[in-house]
C-alpha cells in the first residue's frame, strides 16, 4: 500500500506505506475483487479500516477481511501485538453446505421399504424428501431450479420418445413432484405376482438424486464469483449469477460458531474486555465468555455423539429414520409441541433415560464433565445462554440523528434480509438445541431430586426457561425453512376462478366461492415484490415484504443495515420474552400465525398451530386454517374452542374488539361474518345465534346480525329456526321485512308443502293465504290437498286417528273451495306419487297416453292429475268414515283402510239412506245394495203397521228432508222415500237396473199373498209404460199370477184397438202374446184353479185376446 502526499499543485510522489500478506488460506486462488471500506464509529467503537477480498476458490466463493489500521498510520510503521482475531485475516463463514446432503444422507433419510407396508404403491415419501431440501428456502436459486427441471424433461422426452410434459402446474415443486420420476412404474414380479417395490423405489431414488447432482451443479456454477462493490459500509460480491454480502454476526452466532470449534476458543477467551464489551454486552466479561463457551461446547459435544449414531429400529418406540439425533430431535418437538405434561424435571428426566444414558459411554461423560468443569457455574452459563436468546436487540444502533429519511428495502433487499433472518435463526436455534442437551446432562448429573434446595428450585426454572427458548427457536427454524406458494397458488386458483365465472350467465353467479372468500390482504401482485422480484420461494420474504417490513436506516453509519433490519424484525416478531417459563402460545406467537394467514397462507397456519399445545390462540388459527381447508367439523370444533380467549385476553393480540363485557357475542359475531364470507349459511347461523345469546343487556343490539341469522336459516330452507328468529327479533319494523322475505322463500321454492303440518306455524295455511292473497287458487289447492295428504300419513302422530281425519276432512274441502274459484278445465293439479289409499276400489280414469319411465329426467318420477271431482271423492270418503266413526268406536284403531263400497254398506246397514245415497253418488259407487235394503225396509214397515208406538225401523224417515215433514203410515212414507231415491238416481244411464232390483225384492218378499202386500202403483205404473212386457214376466216368476193376469188385461186393453189400426199394418202393434198365454198357463195350475177370482180374470183374458186376434183376421183379409 502507497501513502500520496498533496501539495497546492495536486498529488506528488506515492510513498510505500506498508504491506498486508494474503492468508495461507487464500493460496492457489485467484482474486476477483479487493475493497476498502472505511471506519464507522459507534457508541466509542471504532471498527478500523478494513479490506475486503474476495477469491474464486475451485469455482466457489471465498471472502476475507482484515483491519489495516496498522498499515494506515500516518507516521512509520509500527508492528502491533494485537489478539489475532482483531488483526489476522478473518474468513466469511458461509451458510451451511450442501456437501452434506450426499446419496449416504439420503439413503439413511429414505429406507427401502414403503412407509405403509400396507400400501407398497404409496412411495410419495421420496419426492417429498427431495423437494423439501431442493426447495429450502435461500439454499438453490429458482432460476437454477428451473434450469434443472427443463433440462430433465427434455432428456426425459428424448429418452422416451415422447412429447415434454405440460407445465401447466402452477408451482414450481408440484411441477417436480409430477415430472421427475414419472417415466418409472412398478413391476410385477413374475413368480409371485407380487409388485417389486424395492428395485422401485431404489430407480426412483436415483433419479431424484440424478437431479439433485444436476441442482448442486448449477448452483455451483451460479455462484461463481464476478466481482466486488460496496453500497454505504456493505460490501457486495457479485457472482455470475446473483449477490453475496457478508453480515457480522451477533452474539447468538458468535456462541454457536464457539460451540462448532469454527472460532479458536483461546483466542476468544483472550480477547481484551474492552474489545467485546460495546459490540458483545453479554459475552463482555471473561467469566461470562467461558461459562457460555462451557455450556455450548458441551452441547455441541452432545449433539455430535448422537449424530454419528444411528436411531436402532424399536428403541424407544420410534421407528429407525435418520440418526439418534434425529429421533430425539423429533421426540423432544413432539412433546413440546403438545405442552409439558408434568413437572418441567420429571419431562427431562424421561428423555434423557429414553435417548442419552443408554448411548453415553463413561469417557463420553468424563469429556463433558470436564468442559462444563472450565466454568465455576454451570447454572450461570445456562443463564447467559438463554438471556442471549431471549435478546433480540441491535447493540450498534448510531446515536447520530439521519440526515436521510427512513426508506424500505427492494426486493432484492428483502431477499438478502430473509437470507440473513434465516442464518441468524438457525445458528440461535442451535445454540438452543445444544443448551437443552448440556441442561439434559447437568438435570441428569448434578440434579437430586429430593433436594429441595433453592439451587434445585433455580434449576428447575432455568430448565423451563430452556426448554421455552427451543421450543420458540424450533418454531422461527419451521417457518425459516417454509415457501410461499400456497399464496401465489391460491391467488392463481382465485383468478381462474374469477375468469370463469365472468364467461357464465348472470344466473351461475351465485356459487360459492371459498378460496375467495379467504380474508387475507389485497395485493395487486402476491407472487412479487416491489421490484417484480419473486417472493414464493419463501415464506420469511412474504412476511418481511409485506407484514414485517423494517425501515432502513437513512445514514450510512452503521455497521451492517442488514444486520440491524434483521433484528429489529427478530425483535417485532419477540416469540421469547424476558425469564419466560410458559411454553403455551402468548400474544406474539398468536399475532405471527395471524400475520402468516392473512397473508395468505392459510394451510401452513394448520401447520404452525400444531407446534404449540393447544390454546385458545390456537384453536382459533386451527379453525381457520381447517375452514380454508375445508374441514368444516374441524373449523366449527376448534373456532368455539377458541370462544374462551375471550375472557381470559388471549385473542385480543389479533381481534382487540373481543374484549370488554360484549366481547364474547362480538367473537361470535366476527366468526359468523367468516362462515358467511365462505358461503357456510349452517356454521353462519349457529354462531349468529350464539352471538345474539351472549350480547349483554346493556348493548344495542345489532340489526345487521339478527339479518344474517335470518337470512342464514332462509338459505338452509331451516323456515321453524328463522320463524323463531322472527318471533324474537327487536326490530319492530324488521318483522314484516322478514315475514315477507320468510314467506317468499317458503312459497318460491314450494318448501312450506313439506313441513309439518302439526306443528306450530303451520307453514301449509301460510303458504295457502300466500297464494289466496295473490289469487292463484289452483296453487291454494294444490297445498291444502297436499296438507290433506301428510295428515293422512300422520299414523305416528301424538294425535288421535279421529282428529287427523279431522282435519284431513278440513283440508280436502278448503281445497274444494279453491278450486271451485276457476274454471272447471283447469280445476286440476298435479302431485307426486300415487294418489291416495283411501280410493282404493275406485275405478280410475283412462289416461290418453303412456310415457315409459326411462322418458322421464334422472331424478323424477311419474305424477298423478288429480281433479276437483277426484278430490271431492276423497273428501266424500274421509267425511263418511267420520261419520261412521260415531257408530264404530274403534275404527281408527287399527288402521285398515275402508273401500268406498264399505263405506257405503255401512251407511246401509245402520239405515243411513241419505249419507249412504251420497256417498254412493260422489263415489261413483253402484247403489243396487242400497236399493234393494231401502225396499226391504219398506215391506218390513208394512209388516208393522199394526204395532203401536215408535218403530225404530223408521228412524231414517224422521230425519230425511224427503218424508220428516210428511205425516202418513210409516210404511207408506218409506215408499214415497223410496219412489224419490229411484227418481234421483236410476235413469237410462243406469239401465234401471235399480228398479228392477226394488221390483225384484218387493215381489221376493211378498210370495205370500196372504201378507195382503199391494205393489206400489207408481212402481207398476212405471214399469207398464217403460216395459210391461218384463214387469209382467217378472210378476209371473215370482208366482203372482193374480196380478200378471190383471198388469196382462191393462196391457191388452190399453194398446190400439184393432178396428182403429191403418189398412194393411195390422203389425202396427207388437204384443206379447205368447207372454199371454204362459200368464192363462199359470191360471190353470197349483192352487189358482180354486180362486175364483183367478179363474174370472183368465177368463177375461181369454176373451179379450180372442176377440183382438179375430178383428185382426178380418182385417187382414179385407
Amino acid at each position: 500500500m502507497f501513502r500520496a502526499s498533496t501539495n497546492s499543485y495536486g498529488v506528488s510522489d506515492l510513498s510505500f506505506a506498508g504491506e498486508k500478506l494474503c492468508s495461507s488460506a487464500s493460496a492457489g486462488s485467484e482474486l476477483r475483487g479487493l475493497e476498502i471500506l472505511p471506519p464507522v464509529k459507534l457508541h466509542g467503537v471504532d471498527s478500523g479500516w478494513r479490506l475486503w477480498t474476495v477469491w474464486d476458490r475451485d469455482g466457489s466463493s471465498a471472502c476475507e477481511v482484515v483491519t489495516i489500521d496498522d498499515v494506515f498510520q500516518f507516521t512509520t510503521y509500527i508492528e502491533t501485538n494485537e489478539p489475532p482475531l482483531l488483526s489476522d485475516w478473518q474468513v466469511v463463514v458461509a451458510p451451511s453446505n450442501v456437501e452434506q446432503f450426499d446419496a449416504a444422507y439420503f439413503d439413511n433419510l429414505l429406507p427401502p421399504a414403503p412407509p405403509n407396508p400396507a400400501e407398497p404403491e404409496d412411495n410419495g415419501d421420496i419426492p417429498a424428501t427431495f423437494i423439501q431440501h431442493l426447495f429450502h428456502p435461500g439454499r438453490f436459486s429458482t432460476l437454477t431450479l428451473q434450469t434443472a427441471l427443463e433440462d430433465y424433461t427434455y432428456q426425459l422426452s428424448r429418452k422416451n420418445n415422447r412429447a415434454q410434459v405440460s407445465g401447466s402446474i402452477s408451482s414450481l415443486s408440484k411441477r417436480f413432484g409430477a415430472i421427475v420420476g414419472s417415466q418409472l412404474a412398478i413391476e410385477v414380479s413374475p413368480d409371485t405376482g407380487a409388485p417389486v417395490v424395492d428395485v422401485y423405489r431404489k430407480q426412483l431414488k436415483l433419479e431424484w438424486l440424478g437431479i439433485w447432482a444436476t441442482v448442486r451443479d448449477l448452483d455451483r456454477q451460479s455462484r461463481w464469483p464476478v466481482s466486488t462493490s460496496t453500497i454505504g459500509q456493505s460490501l457486495f460480491v457479485l457472482t455470475r449469477e446473483g449477490i453475496s454480502v457478508p453480515v457480522p454476526e451477533e452474539a447468538a452466532g458468535v456462541v454457536d460458531r464457539l460451540g462448532k470449534s469454527e472460532i479458536e476458543a483461546n483466542q476468544f477467551l483472550n480477547l481484551p474486555e474492552g474489545a467485546l464489551r460495546r459490540v458483545y454486552p453479554s459475552l463482555g466479561g471473561s467469566d461470562a465468555r467461558v461459562a457460555v463457551l462451557s455450556v455450548t461446547m458441551s452441547g455441541e459435544y452432545i449433539a455430535g455423539l448422537l449424530k454419528s449414531q444411528e436411531a436402532q429400529s424399536g428403541e424407544s418406540d420410534v421407528p429407525s429414520m435418520g440418526s439418534l439425533l434425529d429421533v430425539l430431535i423429533r421426540n423432544i418437538n413432539d412433546t413440546l409441541a403438545a405442552g409439558l405434561q408434568g413437572p418441567p424435571e420429571l419431562v427431562a428426566g424421561s428423555l434423557w433415560d429414553d435417548f442419552l444414558d443408554p448411548v453415553l459411554t463413561e469417557d463420553e461423560r468424563m469429556n463433558i464433565r470436564r468442559i462444563l468443569s472450565e466454568t465455576s457455574s454451570v447454572n450461570r452459563g445456562l443463564v447467559q445462554c438463554v438471556e442471549i436468546l431471549e435478546d433480540c436487540s441491535f447493540a450498534f444502533n448510531s446515536t447520530e440523528p439521519n440526515s436521510e429519511p427512513s426508506s424500505s428495502f427492494s426486493g432484492l433487499g428483502n431477499a438478502l434480509l430473509s437470507s440473513t433472518l434465516s442464518q441468524i435463526i438457525e445458528s440461535r436455534y442451535t445454540l438452543a438445541r445444544n443448551v437443552f442437551f448440556t441442561s439434559l446432562f447437568y438435570l441428569a448429573d448434578s440434579f437430586d431430586p429430593l433436594d429441595d434446595s433453592e439451587k434445585s428450585e433455580e434449576l428447575i426454572e432455568i430448565l423451563t426457561r430452556v426448554m421455552v427458548a427451543y421450543h420458540r427457536y424450533r418454531v422461527l427454524k419451521w417457518v425459516a425453512g417454509q415457501t410461499g406458494e400456497e399464496a401465489g397458488e391460491r391467488k392463481q386458483a382465485t383468478k381462474a376462478q374469477k375468469a370463469g365465472r365472468s364467461k357464465r350467465k348472470l344466473g351461475d353467479d351465485g356459487q360459492t366461492d371459498v378460496l375467495g372468500g379467504l380474508n387475507v390482504k389485497e395485493m395487486e401482485d402476491n407472487e412479487r415484490d416491489t421490484d417484480e422480484f419473486t417472493i414464493e420461494y419463501s415464506l420469511l420474504h412474504c412476511l418481511v415484504a409485506r407484514l414485517l417490513a423494517p425501515e432502513v436506516p437513512g445514514s450510512d453509519m452503521t455497521l451492517s443495515v442488514l444486520l440491524q433490519a434483521a433484528m429489529n424484525v427478530l425483535d417485532q416478531i419477540h416469540l421469547l420474552s424476558s425469564d419466560q417459563i410458559d411454553i403455551a402460545a402468548q400474544s406474539p406467537d398468536i399475532v405471527l400465525g395471524n400475520k402468516i394467514f392473512i397473508d395468505g397462507h392459510p394451510l401452513l397456519v394448520g401447520a404452525y398451530s400444531d407446534l404449540y399445545p393447544l390454546s385458545s390462540g390456537i384453536a382459533y388459527l386451527k379453525g381457520r386454517a381447517y375452514l380454508e381447508a375445508g374441514v368444516l367439523d374441524g373449523a366449527v370444533q376448534y373456532l368455539e374452542k377458541a370462544a374462551t380467549g375471550c375472557k381470559d385476553g388471549s385473542l385480543a393480540s389479533i381481534l382487540p374488539f373481543v374484549s370488554g363485557p360484549n366481547g364474547l357475542s362480538s367473537y361470535y359475531s366476527k366468526v359468523c361474518d367468516i362462515f358467511k364470507s365462505h358461503g357456510i349459511a349452517e356454521a353462519a347461523a349457529n354462531f349468529g345465534q350464539l352471538a345474539i345469546d351472549t350480547a349483554s343487556g346493556d348493548a344495542p343490539p345489532s340489526r345487521d346480525l339478527w339479518t344474517k341469522v335470518f337470512m342464514a336459516n332462509l338459505e338452509l330452507s331451516l323456515y321453524e329456526e328463522a320463524y323463531a328468529v322472527l318471533t324474537s327479533l327487536p326490530f319492530v319494523d324488521m318483522k314484516r321485512d322478514f315475514l315477507g322475505h320468510l314467506i317468499s322463500e317458503m312459497c318460491e321454492k314450494n318448501e312450506a308443502r313439506n313441513s309439518d303440518p302439526l306443528r306450530k306455524p303451520n307453514y301449509y295455511k301460510v303458504l295457502y293465504s300466500w297464494h289466496v292473497t295473490r289469487g292463484d287458487y289452483r296453487s291454494a289447492g294444490e297445498v291444502m290437498y297436499l296438507q290433506g295428504r301428510r295428515f293422512a300419513e300422520g299414523s305416528s302422530s301424538k294425535y288421535p286417528l279421529f282428529e287427523l281425519s279431522a282435519m284431513q276432512a278440513r283440508s280436502y274441502l278448503a281445497a274444494i273451495n279453491a278450486l271451485s274459484l276457476i274454471e272447471k278445465r283447469n280445476a286440476w293439479i298435479s302431485v307426486p306419487g300415487a294418489p291416495s289409499k283411501s280410493l282404493k276400489g275406485v275405478k280410475r280414469r283412462k289416461m290418453s297416453s303412456y310415457i315409459p319411465e326411462e322418458e322421464f329426467t334422472k331424478g323424477k318420477s311419474p305424477v298423478d292429475i288429480i281433479t276437483l271431482e277426484d278430490i271431492e271423492m276423497e273428501y266424500t270418503v274421509v267425511l263418511s268414515q267420520l261419520r261412521i266413526s260415531s257408530h264404530i268406536p274403534d275404527m281408527y284403531d287399527h288402521g285398515v283402510a275402508i273401500s268406498p263400497q264399505e263405506i257405503v254398506g255401512l251407511f246401509v246397514q245402520r239405515g243411513m239412506y241419505d249419507i249412504a245415497q251420497s256417498a254412493a253418488s260422489s263415489l261413483k259407487v253402484d247403489m243396487t245394495d242400497l236399493f234393494q235394503s231401502l225396499a226391504s225396509r219398506c215391506v218390513e214397515l208394512s209388516r208393522l203397521q199394526e204395532h203401536a208406538g215408535d218403530i225404530s225401523a223408521a228412524a231414517f224417515l224422521q230425519t230425511s228432508p224427503v218424508t220428516s215433514r210428511l205425516q202418513g203410515p210409516p210404511a207408506t212414507l218409506a215408499l214415497h222415500y223410496l219412489r224419490v231415491a229411484l227418481q234421483r238416481h236410476d235413469s237410462s244411464h243406469t239401465n234401471w237396473r235399480y228398479r228392477e232390483a226394488v221390483a225384484d225384492t218387493l215381489f221376493q218378499l211378498n210370495k205370500d199373498k196372504r201378507q195382503g202386500w199391494n205393489m206400489p202403483s207408481w212402481l207398476v205404473q212405471w214399469e207398464m209404460e217403460r216395459n210391461a212386457e218384463g214387469w209382467i214376466g217378472r210378476a209371473l216368476r215370482w208366482g203372482w199370477v193374480s196380478e200378471a193376469l190383471d198388469w196382462s188385461i191393462e196391457n191388452l186393453r190399453q194398446v190400439t184397438p184393432p178396428e182403429l189400426l191403418p189398412k194393411e199394418k195390422s203389425n202396427a202393434v207388437c204384443l206379447p202374446y205368447n207372454l199371454f198365454d204362459r200368464v192363462l198357463a199359470a191360471a190353470g195350475q197349483g192352487d189358482e184353479i180354486e180362486e175364483a177370482l183367478v179363474q174370472q180374470k183368465a177368463k177375461i183374458l181369454r176373451k179379450e185376446v180372442s176377440r183382438r186376434l179375430e178383428a185382426l183376421g178380418s182385417l187382414d183379409i179385407k
